[in-house]
Formats: C-alpha cells, structure tokens, sequence
C-alpha cells in the first residue's frame, strides 16, 4: 500500500519506527535499573535527548527520504560503502589504526561495490 505522501510518508515511517523502538527500550532500561541505578544528571540527559533528536531521527528521516528521491539500489549500495568513508575519520579523529582484518573487509566491501556496478 503506498500512501503518496512525498516527505510525510518518511516521517509516519520513523515514527511507527520510533514508538516499537522506545517501547522495547525503556523496557529494557527499566529492567536495567533494577540492577544499576540510572544516572539522574540533567545534563547527561539533555545531551543524550539532543544527540538522539539530531543524530538518530533526522539521520533515518533523511536517510528514508534519499530512498524514496534516489531508489532503494543506489542508496544500498551508498549505505555499503559507508565504512570505506568512515575509516579515514576514525584514524583522523581518533588515531584508529586499522588491523589485517580492517584491510581485508575494505578489500571486499570495494569487490562488493564494484560487482553491483558492473
């Protein structure tokens, strides 16, 4: 059933989305706290609401969005190659090195990549 909605279909998507997923969260979280209190610092969780808000939500609703503007076998295949853009970063930023196992899966994920586009 596709409903026609353009950017509103993205976004009832990642809200039916986000209900499943906060149900089985906090139902984990409060089985959690039993064990090992929660953190009750304000500004932990304005930073933890902040990074959700920006960092999970908008990147699904636009990443949905690109889906639906680019089609689902171009975006897979960006969505596949998202590791070979991520690892320069991680050694920039963080000073990753990468093991004989890193190399081996950039060596696959590029065979990957260039099979589908062949």
């Amino acid at each position: 059933m596709k409903l026609n909605l353009g950017l509103l279909s993205t976004i009832v998507a990642m809200v039916i989305r986000y209900i499943f997923a906060s149900l089985i969260l906090s139902t984990m979280a409060f089985v959690e706290s039993k064990k090992k209190p929660i953190p009750k610092d304000k500004k932990t969780w304005v930073i933890l609401l902040i990074s959700a808000l920006i960092g999970n939500i908008m990147g699904s609703i636009l990443f949905g969005e690109a889906v639906h503007y680019a089609g689902a076998p171009f975006m897979s295949l960006i969505s596949t190659a998202l590791p070979l853009f991520t690892i320069p970063f991680s050694y920039l930023i963080n000073k990753e090195k990468l093991s004989k196992k890193g190399y081996v899966g950039i060596g696959l994920t590029l065979i990957g990549v260039v099979l589908i586009l062949i």
